[in-house]
């Protein structure tokens, strides 16, 4: 986007702060060169770019033929992200631990499995009518084959479909993550 919106010839700005860079994949380098200064704001507990559909070989190619004297060249290969080149570039890193988009029973997950229960969660749920948050809901004898588990994955849908006949769930939509695999059952 930066490349779309934005001329280098015209634009230039003090600070570019470059948010979510730990989802940003080697392309938002491109706002280094419009700023003075830049604040790499990211996580390094979130998903990173994974260089979906090229070639690696052909990148280590262009690395080679192009990146020689670069320091931390390897970097620049688009399976690592703007958050992790800088902070292998730079270090420094200063962790902020007060969260104010999810509220605390959503945000209670990550903060448990991730940074050992130090982020605070400062969002006030008592203006969100629709509640619990999150349900905790184990399905017996349930097993996955091939990272799919055809028992769980009825299970959960057959919950969805519960939950909009609900009347207070009318018009909202669902969302369902799966934390292993990609394949579908």
């Amino acid at each position: 986007r930066v490349a779309e919106n934005f001329d280098p010839r015209n634009a230039r700005f003090d600070v570019a702060i470059i948010d979510e860079a730990s989802q940003c994949d080697v392309m938002g380098l491109l706002a280094f060169y419009l700023a003075k200064q830049v604040v790499i704001v990211g996580d390094h507990e979130q998903v990173s770019p994974v260089a979906v559909g090229q070639k690696l070989d052909v990148v280590q190619h262009l690395i080679d033929e192009h990146l020689q004297g670069i320091p931390n060249n390897v970097l620049y290969d688009g399976q690592r992200s703007v958050y992790d080149i800088a902070q292998e570039s730079f270090g420094g890193t200063i962790r902020l631990v007060e969260h104010f988009r999810c509220v605390p029973e959503i945000i209670q997950f990550s903060n448990k499995i991730s940074y050992n229960g130090a982020i605070q969660a400062l969002r006030d749920p008592s203006g969100i009518s629709l509640k619990p948050h999150v349900i905790s809901y184990r399905v017996e004898g349930a097993f996955a084959e091939n990272k799919v588990n055809k028992k769980e994955a009825l299970t959960v849908a057959c919950l969805l479909v519960a939950a909009t006949k609900q009347p207070e769930y009318k018009d909202k939509t669902f969302g369902v993550v799966t934390l292993l695999g990609n394949e579908g059952g």
